[in-house]
């Protein structure tokens, strides 16, 4: 009898992982802080410079540990870090580089990854992550309806505040600038996407759908031409998975969604919803000249990254390159980088880089074995693997949308998203590690194995 508890115990125990309180806290405030770091301060300090500094002792204090074995994505990640961390610390000491809010900003960021691939916690102490985001969406969306309808204008606004006006801009909410907004946006209903999708219960994964799918308004409202077509594609796919064993309902998503492509290019006229979709489509940048702009702000990326390949130009620094550098190709007085890629390799170097892309390759074989390791399509495992991947294959053009990726908090809680929905997983391999009296994929035992032990 008391070998049926022990085994129910047991079982219980590995079906329900603890939940580690104080780190759910840190986790749930992250999001928060990060949202609100441009429009909250103190004597100019603002909550998520303390927030940055918490997951920068939780990294360093799980590095330290010697007990534990670092897995691989952390080990990439904390090269990742230090190469970063050197090549800053070498052009604001010997090349007298000025720290700027892009030094600081991407810092931060480094610190938030580092204690959240490194900390030693049970995989569901991360769903606070998502409780955190969405009471941090809940605060984005309240800034923006203010905005839309009461004319209220965050103090980092700083396209009206250079005198543009507010009905011509798009929706910034507490981002500053509309396409951070959208980017935060594309993050927020990929983060949402598992809930959605797998949640036990049934009205957590209704109000997740709604969630998610309020999104698209606030797309719209932002005019982000980007982030537009990486949502639709974001949230084609949840409608997909949604769909699952309705080959009709999802032939007919198909075919839908085949009509919208064909009114959204070919249309002059349409509904007012298919002339938004038109007017903010990422397919117009080729009407405006957009696309030739910023193909020559990649080559000039370029050009400067050959003055100093191994360490790059240095942090914050394309900007006033584009402004001193003669010779360099035409960008109609645009000065800012419009790629998070090409800013970092002309500004950090070949090596930083290298680390970064070898970073995203891990995440992206993390994120495979995950949905290959699920039993189901609708499985936890399955769909926090499917985020993952969305979130790489969206970040090339996610990196594109914000002037500076690197200065946007909207673009390191992207990539921290990259990391956590892994980490969110229910076999993770820091968490096997670390809780050696826990076996994966455990199964209870059953009442004639119970007998039979006792």
């Amino acid at each position: 009898m008391k070998t049926d508890n022990l085994s129910a115990e047991t079982a219980s125990h590995v079906a329900e992982p603890k939940v580690h309180r104080g780190f759910a806290v840190l986790f749930f405030l992250m999001p928060i802080t990060a949202v609100i770091a441009g429009v909250v301060s103190i004597n100019g300090v603002t909550p998520h410079v303390f927030t940055s500094a918490l997951f920068a002792l939780v990294g360093v204090a799980s590095v330290l540990r010697p007990r534990y074995k670092i897995t691989r994505l952390a080990q990439t990640l904390l090269l990742f870090v230090i190469a970063w961390f050197v090549v800053t610390l070498l052009h604001i000491g010997l090349l007298n580089v000025p720290i700027t809010n892009e030094v600081t900003i991407s810092l931060s960021g480094l610190a938030i990854l580092l204690g959240v691939v490194t900390v030693r916690v049970s995989s569901r102490t991360f769903d606070a992550i998502v409780v955190g985001w969405t009471f941090a969406y809940f605060l984005a969306a309240a800034v923006a309806l203010m905005e839309k309808f009461l004319g209220f204008v965050p103090q980092n606004s700083y396209l009206v505040l250079r005198g543009y006006a507010l009905e011509t801009v798009g929706l910034s909410s507490l981002f500053g600038n509309p396409n951070g907004f959208g980017l935060f946006l594309i993050a927020t209903s990929i983060v949402f996407m598992p809930f959605a999708l797998s949640a036990k219960r049934l009205s957590v994964r209704f109000v997740y759908c709604v969630l998610q799918l309020s999104t698209l308004y606030f797309m719209i409202e932002s005019g982000s031409r980007t982030g537009l077509t990486c949502l639709a594609v974001v949230l084609v796919v949840t409608l997909w998975k949604l769909l699952h064993k309705r080959d009709v309902a999802r032939m007919l998503l198909i075919l839908g969604v085949i009509a919208l492509v064909i009114a959204q290019l070919l249309s002059p006229g349409g509904t007012v919803f298919i002339n938004e979709l038109r007017e903010s489509s990422l397919f117009t940048d080729t009407d405006d000249g957009s696309f030739l702009l910023r193909f020559n702000l990649v080559r000039n990326g370029l050009v400067f990254l050959s003055e100093s390949p191994l360490i790059g130009i240095g942090p914050d620094m394309y900007e006033s390159h584009m402004v001193t550098r003669p010779n360099i190709y035409p960008t109609s007085f645009i000065i800012n980088p419009h790629n998070g890629f090409v800013e970092i390799l002309s500004q950090y170097g070949v090596v930083v880089f290298a680390l970064f892309i070898f970073l995203l390759i891990r995440i992206g074989v993390s994120g495979w074995k995950l949905m290959r390791s699920a039993s189901s399509n609708r499985d936890r495992n399955y769909v926090l693997g499917l985020g993952q991947l969305l979130l790489l294959v969206l970040l090339p053009f996610a990196a594109t949308m914000h002037s500076t990726f690197l200065g946007a908090p909207a673009a390191w809680l992207y990539l921290c998203a990259l990391v956590a929905l892994g980490r969110m997983a229910t076999v993770d391999d820091a968490e096997q590690r670390t809780r050696p009296d826990v076996r994966p994929h455990a199964i209870p035992l059953s009442a004639g194995t119970q007998r039979r032990h006792a």
